[in-house]
C-alpha cells in the first residue's frame, strides 16, 4: 500500500492498542499466520479474530498480508480485503485483524534514555511564544518552510530539517525521535538522525517537552551543580521539543551537543519550538500526499467502473429500465473519497430484439472486487451478442471466472433475457433477489429451488437452469444487491423484505420504483452504507 516500504529490510509489526501483544520483527523469506489460535505466529486473544485469520508473508516484493476468509475480515488502511487475495503493506500502513489493529512499521535504530539527571525538576522549560527572533534564525524558518514533501519520505525530510536545525542553533547532534514510552529495556526510536553519534539521550528531557507549548532546556553551563549528573556523556546543551502531528503520535525534536563554548539562550530555544511545529507541518504534508495518492487510485477505478454501467434510465424496444447503483460507505472508509463497487448490473440489447438484464455480488469489497466486477461486467457484455438460454451463458461465464480468478473469487449472480412479449427467462446463481411490481401491488418473486444454480466462480462444471415468467403492459421486475436487503439502521435492524415490498407499492413506473426504495434505505440506515447497493427495475413500457 506504502511505496516508501523496503522490501528488503525486516518490518517491525505493533500492536499499539493490546499492550499484551508485543512487536514482532518480520523479515524476507519469513511467513506468519494471524489468528486466535495459540499456535498461530501471531496470537491475539480477541474472540473477534478467528482461529486462523490471516497470513502474513514477506516476499522478494516485499511485504503481504491475505486473509484467510476469517468471519470479521482484514481491512488495510480502512478498505477490507478479498479473503485469498494478497495485499502489499509496507511502513506506515495500518492493518486490522477485525477488530484489532496492527501497525507496519520500519525497524527504527534504538537509543537508551539513560542519562540520569540530578534535582527533583532540574530541566528549565522556555515557554513557546510568537518572537521575531534574530534575522539568522529567520531566514533559516523560511528554508525550512521550503522543504517539499514530495522530494521524499518521512526519514529524508525529516533528516533535511534537523540538518537546517542544527546548524543554525549551533549544536552538535538532531534527532526526531519517537516516544510511545521508553520501551522495557529503556530505548526510544529514532526517526532520524543528522550529526555526532553521542550516545543516549535523557528520558527526563523527553518527559519535560511533553507540553507542546514548552521547550525543554538543559544546560550545564546554567546549572552547574548538573555538571557531574548526566553520567559519562559529556554532553553540555540538551534542547527539546514536541512535533504537533496530526495522528497523535508523540515525537520529539531533540538537539543537543559537547561543545563547553557555546550556550543555548532562550532565543535558541524558541527556535527549535517553532522548528518543531514546522516539523509537525511538513511530515502531515508526507500524510497527506500518500492518502492522496491512494485516493486518486479510488477515483479512478471508481470512473472505470461507472463507465461500464449502463445509463440509468433508457429504453430498448418496448422495454424500459432505471438504475442506481453506489458504492459501501462506511463511516471508517469515509475519507478515502470516491469508492469502488463489487456490484454487478447491466441491460444490453440482442440480436434477436430481446433484452439481457443482469445484476449479482461479487464476495468481498475494495479494488480486489472492483476488478473481479469489471471482469464479469465486461463479459457480459460480449455474451449480450449471443441470443442463448441464460443458463448457457451463467455456465461459461462459471467457467471463465473459476479459470482466471483465485479460489476465494466468487459472485452471486441472477442473469434475465427480456423479451419484447414481455417473456421473462430468468436464471439464478445464488442471487435470488426478485420483486415484481404492477397495479395489484408488489410481491417477492419465490425462485424455485430447481432453477438456478451455485455462484459463479466458485466450482468448475457448475449445472445451471432457467425459468420463464410473464410480464403484463405495465409491470416490472425489482432486482436488488444484498445491499438493499441487509442495509442496517443504528439500532442493527435490517430492512429486510417487507420493508422493500412496503417501499415498492404504489409505485408508477421504473423510475419511481428506484426512487422510492433508494429513498426509503437511505433513510432506514441513516446514510450509512456497510455495502455497495444497486436497484434495477425493469418492465414492459
Amino acid at each position: 500500500m506504502n511505496p516508501q516500504h523496503r522490501p528488503q529490510s525486516p518490518l517491525e509489526l505493533g500492536f499499539p492498542d493490546d499492550m499484551g501483544v508485543p512487536p514482532l520483527r518480520i523479515a524476507r523469506g519469513e511467513r506468519l499466520v494471524v489468528g486466535r489460535a495459540a499456535e498461530c505466529g501471531v496470537a491475539l486473544d480477541n474472540q473477534s479474530v478467528s482461529r486462523e485469520h490471516a497470513v502474513l508473508e514477506y516476499g522478494d516484493g516485499g511485504l503481504t498480508v491475505q486473509d484467510r476468509a476469517s468471519k470479521h475480515g482484514t481491512r488495510v488502511n480502512g478498505v477490507r480485503l478479498i479473503a485469498g487475495i494478497p495485499a502489499p503493506i509496507g511502513e506506515g500502513d495500518a492493518v486490522h485483524f477485525g477488530p484489532v489493529r496492527m501497525r507496519v512499521d520500519r525497524v527504527y535504530a534504538r537509543l537508551r534514555t539513560d542519562l540520569a539527571v540530578a534535582g527533583s525538576d532540574p530541566v528549565r522549560t522556555v515557554l513557546l511564544e510568537e518572537k521575531r527572533g534574530t534575522p539568522q534564525l529567520v531566514r533559516t524558518l523560511r528554508e525550512l518552510m521550503r522543504v517539499q514533501a514530495a522530494e521524499g519520505g518521512r526519514e529524508e525530510m525529516a533528516q533535511a530539517l534537523l540538518r537546517q536545525v542544527v546548524g543554525a542553533a549551533g549544536l552538535e547532534r538532531g534527532l526526531l525521535v519517537r516516544g510511545d514510552g521508553a520501551g522495557a529495556d529503556g530505548r526510544v526510536s529514532i526517526v532520524a538522525h543528522v550529526g555526532a553519534d553521542i550516545g543516549g539521550i535523557s528520558r527526563t528531557v523527553l518527559q519535560a517537552a511533553r507540553d507542546p507549548a514548552h521547550v525543554a532546556h538543559l544546560s550545564q553551563h546554567q546549572q552547574i551543580r548538573l555538571a557531574e549528573s548526566i553520567i559519562g556523556s559529556g554532553v553540555t546543551e540538551m534542547v527539546c521539543a514536541r512535533v504537533p502531528v496530526r495522528s497523535g503520535e508523540e515525537l520529539f525534536l531533540y538537539c543537543d551537543s559537547r561543545h563547553k563554548s557555546g550556550l543555548v539562550g532562550d532565543e535558541i530555544a524558541q527556535f527549535v519550538g517553532v522548528a518543531a511545529a514546522v516539523c509537525g507541518l511538513v511530515l502531515d504534508s508526507i500524510e497527506y500526499r500518500k492518502l492522496g495518492e491512494l485516493r486518486s487510485h479510488f477515483e479512478r477505478a471508481a470512473t472505470v467502473q461507472r463507465n461500464l454501467l449502463p445509463p440509468r434510465t433508457g429504453t430498448v424496444g418496448t422495454i424500459a429500465w432505471a438504475l442506481e447503483s453506489v458504492p459501501a460507505a462506511p463511516p471508517s472508509e469515509a475519507s478515502l473519497g470516491a469508492s469502488v463497487s463489487g456490484d454487478i448490473v447491466g441491460v444490453a440489447a440482442r440480436p434477436d430484439g430481446s433484452t439481457l438484464v443482469w445484476i449479482g455480488d461479487v464476495c468481498g469489497h475494495g479494488i480486489g472486487a472492483a476488478l473481479l466486477m469489471s471482469a464479469a461486467q465486461a463479459w457480459l457484455h460480449a455474451a449480450a451478442g449471443r441470443v442463448e438460454d441464460p443458463a448457457v451463458t451463467l455456465a461459461a461465464l462459471n467457467e471463465f471466472l473459476y479459470e482466471h480468478s483465485e479460489p476465494c473469487d466468487f459472485a452471486s449472480l441472477l442473469v434475465a433475457a427480456v423479451g419484447a412479449d414481455g417473456t421473462v427467462e430468468i436464471c439464478d446463481a445464488g442471487h435470488g433477489h426478485v420483486f415484481r411490481v404492477g397495479a395489484g401491488g408488489a410481491e417477492y418473486v419465490e425462485l424455485p429451488t430447481e432453477s438456478g444454480g451455485f455462484v459463479v466462480g466458485a466450482m468448475p462444471d457448475s449445472g445451471y437452469s432457467s425459468m420463464r415468467l410473464q410480464l403484463a403492459a405495465g409491470e416490472r421486475l425489482v432486482l436488488v444487491t444484498d445491499g438493499v436487503r441487509e442495509s442496517k439502521s443504528a439500532a442493527g435492524e435490517e430492512f429486510g423484505v417487507a420493508r422493500v415490498l412496503e417501499a415498492l407499492r404504489g409505485a408508477g413506473g421504473v423510475g419511481d420504483d428506484v426512487a422510492r426504495l433508494h429513498d426509503s434505505v437511505h433513510r432506514f440506515a441513516a446514510g450509512v452504507r456497510e455495502d455497495d447497493l444497486t436497484i434495477l427495475s425493469v418492465g414492459r413500457a
